[in-house]
């Protein structure tokens, strides 16, 4: 299971007299279990194709946040999530990510305490059809214009 992970700035190391710049290990995990999950979706956007990114982020509920607090406010941003997707799907599902020209990243607080295994099942699910249903969004503009033009012709 992967929960959510907000993007890490990438660090700078000295070593020998030599400067490193890599990515934290917590976040190289994370990009790299979600692109498993999206590459059996085996779809891909070329350049020129528009992409809508649809995300949602459930977070456990801090044990100190009182119950009357529905949405709370928390750190990290709802931002650095969404870097974290974008970027782990980079080349796996467009060329680019400057080819999102339509998101909606949503960070929410987990209400119910699942198993592990019920979590891991429904987040990836829950993830999975997100995108699919924004897949099938892009697809429906590109093809209803095209289909409409064929019916009138």
């Amino acid at each position: 299971m992967v929960e959510p992970v907000a993007k890490e700035r990438p660090r700078v190391a000295v070593k020998g007299g030599r400067t490193f710049v890599y990515t934290p290990k917590k976040t190289v995990y994370a990009e790299d279990q979600i692109r498993q999950r999206i590459m059996g979706l085996n779809q891909y956007f070329e350049r020129n194709i528009p992409v809508k990114l649809d995300a949602i982020f459930y977070r456990l509920r801090p044990k100190s946040l009182p119950k009357r607090v529905k949405l709370p406010i928390t750190k990290p941003d709802w931002d650095q999530y969404g870097k974290l997707l974008c970027d782990a799907i980079e080349k796996f599902v467009y060329h680019t990510d400057s080819q999102v020209t339509d998101a909606r990243i949503s960070a929410l607080v987990r209400r119910l305490e699942l198993s592990s295994h019920w979590r891991k099942i429904l987040k990836f699910s829950l993830l999975e059809l997100l995108i699919v249903v924004g897949i099938l969004g892009i697809l429906a503009a590109i093809f209803i214009p095209v289909i409409a033009k064929i019916i009138e012709g």
